[in-house]
């Protein structure tokens, strides 16, 4: 299966959290990105499933929009299990769910935190990766 079948396509695009599960989430508002440089967090279902070079090759394309539009804070594919986020905006969202203001367990709480925060979400059917059984 290649990057742009990475998602399932029967997947139901109605449900956030098969954009990210809970537990992804939990994930990303418990790690320490302090180390990291100011770049895009690309989060990945650790599934078991194969991702070759070829499912990664548009990558690139998707994270220069982060360089082009400041106020882009994730992107998303078509399916479930993956997304990209950047930095920055995860950071902000950590400090609104640590400080209590927001008490985030879910794909659309992150979603709705991110909007809160000023940041645009979006879809990209480039990303087509379904990593979640």
């Amino acid at each position: 299966m290649g990057f742009l079948g990475f998602f399932k396509r029967g997947s139901s695009a109605s449900s956030t959290d098969r954009i990210l599960t809970p537990r992804q989430i939990y994930e990303i508002l418990t790690s320490d990105y302090r180390s990291e440089t100011d770049a895009v967090i690309f989060v990945i279902e650790a599934s078991g499933k194969e991702v070759t070079p070829v499912d990664m090759m548009l990558v690139p394309f998707i994270t220069a929009e982060f360089s082009r539009d400041g106020k882009l804070g994730m992107v998303y594919g078509t399916g479930s299990g993956c997304a990209l986020i950047r930095k920055t905006a995860v950071e902000k969202v950590q400090a609104l769910h640590r400080s209590g203001n927001r008490n985030i367990t879910s794909c659309q709480d992150f979603i709705d935190a991110l909007r809160q925060l000023g940041f645009a979400v979006r879809q990209d059917p480039r990303i087509d990766l379904d990593l979640l059984p």
